[in-house]
C-alpha cells in the first residue's frame, strides 16, 4: 500500500510499523529489478536471496526511530550512510557490488521514511532523492577508494600484515595531503597541484611506513615503492579511469 512521489498532498501520519513495512515493500521491488541484469556476477545467491540480503541493511537503517522527527536532510543522510556501511562490509567483495545502482531504489526507500516525518519543513521527493543520490555515490566512492588503496598495496607487498600497516600510513597521509594542496592558494595548474600532492604523500606516507615496519629497509625497496604508487595511480589497470590519486 502507500503512494509514491505525491508530493503536496496532505500526509497522513503512519506508525513506524507501518512505514517499515513499506520501505521493506518498496525496497524489495526496487532492488530486484535493479540486481536482476548483474545475477550472472553472483555465484553463491538465487536472485531471491540477493534481493533479501541487500534489502535488509537498509530495512535495519529505517528502524532508527529517531529519523521520523529528524530534519529531512539530515535524516536522509543519515539513513543512506547507517544502511551503506552496513551494505558495504558485507558486499564489497562481491563482483556485482560496484556494478549495482542503488541509487533509485534507495531514493524510493527513504522516501517511505521521510514523507512521514514529523518535521518542518516537509521535504519535496526531487528535493529528497538529490540529497539521498548524493549521499550514496559519496559514500560508494569512499568505498571504492578505500578498497582501491586495500587491493593496491596487498598486490604490491603479498602480505596482509605490511598491507594492514601500510594502507594506514597512506591513507593518514593522503588526508592530510589533500587538505594541504586544496588550501594552497598559490596560483598552480592542476597539473602542478598534482605533481605537488604527490610528492607530499610519499614523502609523508612513506615517512612513516619506514619508521614502524620491521626491515623497512628491505621492504620498502625504490623498486617496491615505485611499484606501490603506480598501483596506486592505475589500481585497476591503465585503461580504467579510477585513480587513488
Amino acid at each position: 500500500g502507500g503512494y509514491r512521489r505525491q508530493v503536496g498532498r496532505a500526509v497522513v501520519r503512519a506508525n513506524p510499523e507501518q512505514v517499515l513495512e513499506r520501505v521493506h515493500g518498496t525496497m524489495t521491488r526496487a532492488v530486484a529489478e535493479a540486481i536482476k541484469p548483474l545475477m550472472h556476477l553472483e555465484t553463491d545467491w538465487s536472485h531471491a536471496e540477493t534481493t533479501k540480503r541487500i534489502v535488509k541493511y537498509f530495512y535495519k537503517s529505517a528502524q532508527s526511530l529517531e529519523l521520523l522527527g529528524l530534519p529531512w536532510q539530515k535524516a536522509t543522510e543519515q539513513f543512506v550512510d547507517h544502511a551503506i556501511g552496513c551494505f558495504s562490509s558485507a558486499c564489497s567483495d562481491k563482483r556485482w557490488f560496484f556494478e549495482l545502482d542503488l541509487a533509485p531504489a534507495i531514493a524510493d526507500g527513504c522516501w517511505e521514511v521521510i514523507r512521514q516525518s514529523s518535521s518542518l519543513p516537509r521535504a519535496t521527493f526531487t528535493d529528497m532523492e538529490k540529497v539521498a543520490t548524493a549521499k550514496y555515490e559519496e559514500l560508494m566512492d569512499a568505498v571504492l577508494f578505500d578498497k582501491s588503496m586495500w587491493d593496491a598495496t596487498l598486490k604490491t607487498f603479498n602480505s596482509e600484515a605490511v598491507t594492514g600497516k601500510m594502507y594506514k600510513y597512506l591513507k593518514v597521509a593522503h588526508e592530510s595531503c589533500f587538505a594541504e594542496i586544496r588550501a594552497d592558494t598559490r596560483p598552480l595548474s592542476d597539473a602542478q597541484r598534482v605533481e605537488a600532492f604527490m610528492k607530499s604523500w610519499v614523502d609523508d606516507s612513506m615517512g612513516r611506513a619506514y619508521q614502524a615496519i620491521d626491515n623497512s629497509d628491505i621492504i620498502l625497496s625504490f623498486d617496491a615503492v615505485h611499484r606501490l604508487f603506480q598501483n596506486l595511480i592505475s589500481p585497476f589497470g591503465e585503461g580504467h579511469p579510477f585513480s587513488c590519486v
